[in-house]
């Protein structure tokens, strides 16, 4: 590839020599080179590195790799371009779903930012402003002050609940009015849950704490215990405990009365989702190191499911409880059997975002970068 490449540089060369003049030295040259290239002159930064290499026959390795440092900046700054392109297209989505659907819109500006954030420094400042708008667009739909961090619906799918990072959850109807402010935590909310029967809610602090919340507003019970942030909480299917995870390396299982029954430790990873099984046996947990974890909780039993190579974005039990299916950046969907064998791969063409079974457990849906 080096080598088509470097051909190909001297194709140009021989078309263009006389686009660049006046090199006295091998070492004038090659200043002149790099000069073009820090200015994005790619074809004279190539014609002077050859007309180097003309003053220093010796010298043709390192001309070589400056030609090829040049292919190599071309190179970066498509991929660049792809990131900025694709998250122009993610942006302009969540601005046409804005009025019907805002929540979906949020989620889509949240992801425009953090993928361009994650993926290129200059894609993430030349949409800054874009999502800044539609942030201030969507906030003012639900008249919030502050970036929406989560959402849940409640189990009657009348209400809606947001985590910002004013350190707030806000109770809303469906028409984006506010039902209710549940003011406790002192840094930002990470995760929201409702409680099975809808009569409680679950939020997640930076404070490092979780708050039990009655439906009314009543603050019910602060769990401590973790030493890093709650990132993950969840309700146990018959509501009477509560699980957080934490990027302390641990998940702790509680009673509604704040009582610690099990504490689960991960080694080096911070723990990022939480869930229970359907029956409640079982916990699973989705941690940074492209693991997930399923624990019985009945036993000291756990199994780890090892597959992807990178960042395992969504995981979900299936209706049954039988089958988990994971979604990450490796461009890859895994449904896995509970003793972590992996029962199929569905292949993608760029990173998986979210994945979803239908009810009936028949279906699963993935949803991707390239729409």
């Amino acid at each position: 590839m080096r080598m088509k490449i470097f051909l190909t540089a001297i194709c140009l060369f021989f078309l263009t020599t006389t686009t660049v003049v006046g090199q006295r030295s091998y070492e004038e040259a090659i200043e002149q080179g790099d000069i073009a290239l820090k200015k994005q002159e790619f074809k004279k930064a190539i014609n002077y590195y050859f007309a180097a290499e003309a003053f220093e026959p010796s010298k043709r390795e390192v001309t070589r790799n400056k030609v090829n440092e040049v292919f190599d900046r071309i190179e970066a700054l498509k991929k660049e371009a792809e990131v900025m392109a694709k998250t122009s297209q993610i942006a302009a989505a969540a601005l046409q779903v804005e009025a019907d659907n805002p929540v979906l819109a949020m989620h889509l500006a949240n992801y425009a930012y953090d993928y361009s954030d994650k993926k290129n420094e200059l894609a993430y400042k030349l949409r800054l402003n874009s999502y800044s708008d539609l942030e201030h667009k969507i906030t003012t739909r639900f008249k919030t002050r502050s970036y929406i961090k989560c959402v849940a619906f409640s189990p009657d799918g009348q209400s809606i609940l947001t985590g910002d990072f004013d350190n707030n959850a806000i109770l809303w109807d469906l028409n984006g009015e506010q039902k209710r402010v549940f003011k406790g935590h002192s840094s930002h909310i990470f995760s929201v849950a409702f409680s099975p029967d809808g009569q409680f809610i679950l939020t997640g602090s930076g404070d490092k704490t979780a708050i039990l919340w009655s439906i009314n507003g009543e603050q019910k019970k602060v769990f401590k215990g973790h030493s890093g942030y709650v990132r993950s909480v969840a309700f146990s299917p018959d509501g009477q405990s509560v699980l957080t995870g934490s990027w302390d390396e641990t998940a702790i299982l509680w009673d509604l009365n704040g009582v610690k029954k099990r504490v689960f430790k991960e080694e080096d990873t911070f723990i990022n989702v939480v869930a229970f099984a359907p029956n409640g046996a079982s916990v699973l947990m989705e941690s940074s190191d492209n693991t997930v974890t399923l624990w019985d909780l009945n036993s000291d039993e756990k199994q780890i499911f090892k597959g992807h190579t990178d960042n395992i974005t969504s995981v979900i039990f299936s209706p049954d409880g039988n089958s988990i299916l994971t979604g990450s950046d490796d461009k890859r969907a895994i449904l896995w059997d509970l003793n972590g064998e992996q029962k199929r791969i569905f292949k993608g063409l760029s990173g998986i975002n979210a994945v979803a079974f239908s009810p009936d457990g028949a279906s699963i849906l993935t949803g991707s970068d390239d729409n």
